[in-house]
């Protein structure tokens, strides 16, 4: 399954209230407002939504939306 960066983004900041452009720039989530434990919500949402899975000692490195597309990307291929 390929997945669509601007289709991901679009989820993502929009599930959380983030705008797409200010996402996009590299900001971690921590900088746009979303703190760990929504963090956490939001990986076991994108486990269900592209059924895989992600191990939990990775979540710290998954610290914004470009390193967590590519992680995710990584997955789905």
């Amino acid at each position: 399954m390929k997945l669509d960066y601007d289709e991901f983004s679009v989820y993502v900041c929009g599930r959380y209230g983030v705008s797409v452009e200010e996402a996009k720039t590299g900001c971690t989530f921590m900088e746009l407002g979303i703190d760990s434990l929504s963090i956490y919500s939001m990986v076991s949402e994108l486990e269900e939504k592209y059924n895989i899975r992600i191990d939990t000692d990775d979540i710290t490195n998954l610290d914004s939306l470009p390193r967590l597309y590519k992680y995710i990307q990584g997955l789905v291929d």
